[in-house]
């Protein structure tokens, strides 16, 4: 199996049907039902952080933005980032079988790797195909994840151009908090947990591990496929997270965090047989935070994060080093206005089989940015502007801005705008391995880059929610490969800047509720094109989204969450279709105070009705799954 055929394995990128259909209906009465009990009080200013790199209130984000916090995570039960994601309604997910198999999410249509990661402001990237590896990121002692959709490179260079999500793990507080859980269910699926938080005179700690194991399902059940196998292809995980913060005095603090996650999951190999990917993502970060007075504040970090991926069998191996360092301002000139200044250092470290320049399997990168913002809330106007230059030492250099408003027309009404361009640099691999131009003493291949505008309307009155917004973004300079495209002596082709995109659509999303119940909802309806040939992109639906409710009842916590999928294409020509899904998950969970005092107990069930689907041709999805999880916490 030639190194290319092993990297595409691992890309799984790729009228409103009747499911889709029966979500939205489903959703007028839900939201009646929860609205007419609404009794629960105006909860305080929530704050975000990654929509401008420094924390605001929320109201005051001018994209498209949502969070998942630790009691979303917990109650949702999911071991894997993916399915999580996808259970927001905002991503959509190709995965080549369950958990742990090479997975891709679509944000507003755009590709997987366009979607920038970050970990605690740690950028976790692959320069081989490109993307995170989203399917061995950490679910432990996450606290929330932040997700902004739409370009971003503005802020952060480059990746963004589809949206950011940022996971933020848990930061100690307090006097010691201990918890410890196990969890097993269908597929011989088992897990195990345990943590301490909490602080003690100037110094915080939270530290955390899990492990995670599972028979896995059949990938390939068809057995007229040349790689079927009837075995089942398991994984095991284990992650662990250390965070040490030290506060010397009320105007500073020097925080050291490092993360650990390892993946090995089987898969179906082309003898067939059983293959290994191992898989480990590392991140290290140094960081100081000092507040000079209270209208200037600045940081600095230094960090590093790693993503290895090898085959079991020593075959072949990845593995991509990316070192930052950064400098931060915030400064508020008036009361309503505030100055973001940004200096900012990247350096990519390659080491891959393929590679054929500088070095023996080896190739280096450095990126650096400057960049500004300006915030300024007067009233019932919030205007933003942030702009960036990039230098990259491959490529050359990319600018990039964007422009945001917020009006709103009542006490409760908000109207949105923003226009933006973002750009995602070819990873190392694509220029400088055999299938790359490099290779061959070509130039280098291009930036992708991406132009956005969006306009939106939001309404919230402390109880309900609700937004509608609409984007159109176009990406140019799609890198792509091509079996017709020469660039070394081999027989499949290399990569090239050969397609553009058209990524628009229209969300609709909203929230309602009481002091016991909750309902939310997500849907898209999007029309994600090649703009050469007019056709779909591969594995995006032109409709899907979320449906949840939540509610409290005899000392219980149920809840129901229901994803719908419209139908897709699996390939570039739009002659595979796979089918659209719906899938229902059902979450219960209760105190067994009265036993144990901090002990509960939790279900869940995913694809409860046991949906047949695929969302990459010819590999199986897991079916109905139950997990019992209990869950002991001691501390305040």
């Amino acid at each position: 199996m030639s190194a290319f055929s092993r990297l595409r394995r691992r890309e799984a990128r790729a009228p409103l049907s009747p499911v889709f259909l029966a979500v939205a209906t489903l959703l007028a009465p839900a939201l009646a039902q929860a609205q007419a009990d609404a009794a629960a009080p105006a909860a305080l200013e929530r704050v975000f952080v990654t929509a401008t790199r420094t924390p605001v209130p929320f109201s005051q984000v001018l994209s498209e933005a949502l969070v998942l916090n630790r009691a979303d995570i917990e109650r949702l039960g999911y071991g894997d980032l993916s399915d999580l994601l996808r259970s927001t309604g905002a991503f959509e997910l190709a995965r080549n079988g369950g958990p742990g198999q090479t997975s891709s999410l679509f944000l507003r249509g755009a590709d997987s790797a366009h979607t920038m990661v970050l970990i605690d402001g740690v950028r976790v990237d692959t320069q081989s195909t490109g993307g995170a590896q989203w399917e061995s990121l950490p679910v432990d002692m996450i606290e929330r994840i932040e997700i902004v959709k739409g370009p971003a490179s503005a802020i952060y260079g480059s990746d963004a151009i589809g949206g950011v999500v940022q996971i933020i793990t848990r930061q100690g507080q307090g006097a010691p908090r201990v918890a410890v859980g196990v969890s097993a269910g269908s597929l011989r699926t088992g897990s195990a947990d345990a943590s301490v938080l909490g602080s003690s005179g100037i110094v915080d700690y939270a530290l955390g591990a899990r492990v995670e194991h599972s028979a896995g399902i059949q990938l390939i059940t068809d057995p007229g496929n040349a790689n079927y196998n009837p075995e089942r292809a398991g994984y095991q995980k284990h992650d662990a997270i250390a965070r040490l913060g030290l506060a010397p005095d009320a105007a500073d603090r020097v925080e050291l965090a490092v993360i650990d996650s390892h993946l090995g999951a089987e898969f179906n190999n082309y003898a067939p047989a059983l293959g290994t990917d191992i898989e480990q993502t590392t991140v290290t970060r140094l960081g100081w935070h000092r507040d000079w007075n209270a209208d200037w504040s600045t940081q600095a970090a230094a960090s590093e994060s790693r993503s290895h991926y090898a085959l079991s069998d020593g075959s072949y191996s990845s593995t991509t080093e990316i070192r930052s360092y950064s400098l931060e301002s915030d400064y508020r000139p008036t009361r309503d206005q505030r100055l973001l200044l940004l200096a900012e250092r990247r350096e990519d470290h390659l080491v891959d089989s393929s590679l054929t320049i500088a070095g023996p399997g080896a190739a280096d990168r450095t990126e650096n940015g400057v960049a500004a913002g300006w915030l300024w809330h007067l009233g019932a106007l919030d205007l933003q502007a942030h702009a960036r230059h990039d230098q990259d030492s491959e490529f050359g250099h990319a600018n990039t801005g964007s422009l945001g408003f917020g009006w709103r027309l009542a006490q409760d009404w908000q109207i949105v705008g923003s226009v933006a361009n973002a750009f995602r640099a070819p990873t190392v691999y694509q220029n400088t391995s055999i299938y790359g131009p490099l290779s061959v003493g070509a130039p280098s291949l291009k930036a992708e880059s991406g132009h956005n505008r969006e306009l939106g309307l939001r309404y919230d009155d402390g109880t309900s929610e609700a937004a509608a917004t609409v984007f159109h973004n176009r990406v140019d300079n799609l890198i792509n490969f091509g079996a017709s495209l020469a660039c070394a002596s081999n027989s499949y082709g290399c990569y090239a800047n050969v397609a553009s995109a058209v990524l628009q659509g229209v969300t609709l999303s909203g929230s309602t509720g009481s002091a016991t119940t909750r309902v939310n909802a997500t849907l898209n309806w999007q029309s994600p094109k090649d703009q050469g040939t007019g056709l779909v992109l591969p594995r995006r639906a032109r409709e899907y989204g979320s449906v949840g409710v939540q509610t409290e009842a005899a000392g219980w916590t149920l809840g129901t969450t229901v994803l719908a999928s419209g139908e897709r294409w699996n390939n570039a020509a739009n002659t595979a279709r796979l089918g659209g899904y719906t899938l229902v998950g059902l979450n219960a969970a209760t105190s067994l105070n009265a036993l144990v005092p901090g002990l509960r107990l939790q279900f869940n069930v995913d694809n409860a009705l046991n949906h047949v689907y695929q969302t990459a041709a010819g590999y199986a999805q897991p079916g109905r799954t139950v997990t019992v999880s209990l869950r002991y916490s001691l501390g305040a």
